[in-house]
């Protein structure tokens, strides 16, 4: 038996350990979920006035520059490649699309390649190191389609090249292709603009976000760009004599829209202080007073919104986050689309309960305008009771539940009375009858001990005889008339 276990179970147990060995690093690098790269923007940007064998142009360089100017504080310094003159060789530009951009970019990002200077009608851009004998250092629609090939964006465009075999060369589905002219027509360079025409209104686009916005949804398509620069390039170009009309065409191979811009508006109703500090973006905080604030930024960059939940408007008064305008209850949340994003405070009072007996309930924070339910109970006694009388102050009312609507801060305070119970004062009237017979037996026992003493009798004493008030001679007891004188005696 001991045999058949080393055998058959041992090399079974050994392989399970090893395989578990061998998958932990995997299961622990794994992680718990993939998570989607945030959408980025990059762009190679590139403008040659002067030329090494070519007469040199003007302001090509110029539409570069601007253009980079426009984008970099947006989609980032670091994501934007500007090329011009000297550094604006083949080999630079080929670098900077299969080298810088290709190392960098993702396939839910968008790119763009800009184009300003020669370009010739058989289908080549003359970068600043083209000969005058070779196509060598020239670049055709199928070289810079072979490098637009090499990155992995779902999402490209290429603007101001030339018509000629550029639109259906490197046309492909994700991709849109804006050509300046119309094929055999001129792609003119003007002084009083200071640019080439038709990039002149592409950056004119990008300046004028809400004009150039079309279907006011804040968010700047390529779609959008193209129609506000073409409708004026043929305007401006129509109403010069001294130019032939230029026609920009599109090749438009992406489904929808596709933004290059987003702007987002974010506002705050409420009536809180304007001193405040309400809402943090990005790191940058805001009072009420200084909203709404713009921003324009990449689109389908993420970027974090905290509000203050609570903010206290004085003395029994605060103001609550309740939601943003689009249903969304979530204080903190990131936004990722253009549009105007409204954040809704309600207005909330407190209500104070007072009461010196029982329990009083309904004391809290209430909604500006809605009502307040409020109640005591009386407190229980078996001789002394407190009877609920009313309530005062920010309410009248002579019953114990009771409704307040609050529109303000208040303070209702529980009046009370004390009762005595009949009970009680039958036994305390009981007590003051006991009390006064227990006296009364008490006095009459106290008269009953006390002894008499007897009345003691003094002795009779002579008469004092009586004197004539006329003689002063004495007179006899029934004697009328003096003897000695005559008068009458008197009483």
């Amino acid at each position: 038996m001991k045999t058949v276990f080393k055998q058959l179970l041992l090399p079974v147990i050994y392989g399970i350990f090893v395989a578990v060995m061998l998958l932990m690093p995997l299961q622990l690098c794994a992680p718990v979920y993939a998570q989607e790269p945030e959408a980025e923007c990059w762009a190679v940007i590139v403008g040659v006035s002067e030329y090494k064998y070519y007469s040199d142009l003007n302001y090509p360089d110029d539409d570069a520059r601007e253009l980079s100017q426009q984008l970099s504080p947006i989609w980032g310094d670091d994501h934007v490649k500007l090329l011009t003159d000297s550094a604006a060789t083949k080999q630079g530009i080929q670098n900077a699309i299969t080298g810088w951009l290709a190392a960098r970019e993702d396939t839910n990002d968008t790119v763009l390649f800009f184009w300003a200077g020669y370009r010739l009608s058989s289908g080549y851009l003359i970068p600043h190191d083209s000969l005058t004998d070779s196509y060598d250092n020239d670049i055709s629609a199928d070289e810079l389609g072979s490098w637009l090939d090499t990155l992995d964006s779902e999402r490209i465009v290429v603007m101001n090249i030339s018509p000629e075999e550029f639109l259906d060369v490197l046309g492909g589905t994700g991709r849109i292709i804006l050509a300046s002219s119309a094929p055999g027509e001129n792609s003119w360079t003007v002084s009083d603009l200071e640019h080439g025409v038709f990039p002149y209104y592409i950056l004119e686009a990008l300046r004028e976000f809400d004009a150039a916005d079309s279907d006011k949804n804040l968010e700047l398509s390529v779609e959008e760009i193209f129609d506000y620069a073409q409708s004026r390039t043929i305007n401006y170009t129509m109403s010069d004599p001294d130019l032939t009309t230029q026609h920009p065409q599109v090749s438009d191979r992406y489904g929808g829209q596709l933004s290059l811009l987003m702007e987002v508006t974010a506002d705050v109703e409420s009536d809180a202080a304007q001193n405040i500090p309400i809402l943090n973006i990005a790191g940058e905080t805001y009072s009420s007073g200084e909203l709404p604030v713009s921003f324009i930024w990449a689109p389908g960059s993420s970027h974090d919104f905290e509000l203050v939940s609570s903010v206290s408007g004085g003395s029994g008064i605060q103001y609550v986050f309740s939601s943003w305008d689009d249903g969304n209850t979530s204080a903190s949340r990131a936004i990722s689309e253009g549009g105007v994003y409204t954040a809704n405070y309600k207005t909330q009072y407190y209500l104070t309960v007072e009461s010196a007996y029982g329990q009083p309930n309904g004391d809290g924070w209430y909604d500006s305008g809605s009502t307040a339910t409020i109640s005591v109970t009386s407190p229980e006694g078996t001789i002394i009771r407190q009877v609920f009388t009313g309530w005062s102050g920010d309410l009248s009312d002579i019953t114990a539940a009771a409704s307040v609507t609050m529109d303000g801060p208040k303070t209702v305070t529980a009046g009370w009375r004390t009762d005595y119970m009949q009970l009680y004062m039958i036994i305390g009237g009981g007590a003051v009858i006991i009390g006064a017979l227990v006296v009364m037996l008490v006095m009459k026992g106290r008269r009953k001990k006390i002894a008499v003493p007897a009345p003691v009798k003094e002795a009779a004493q002579p008469p004092t005889p009586s004197v004539c008030a006329s003689c002063g001679a004495e007179i006899e007891p029934g004697d009328a008339f003096c003897t000695k004188c005559g008068e009458p005696v008197q009483d």
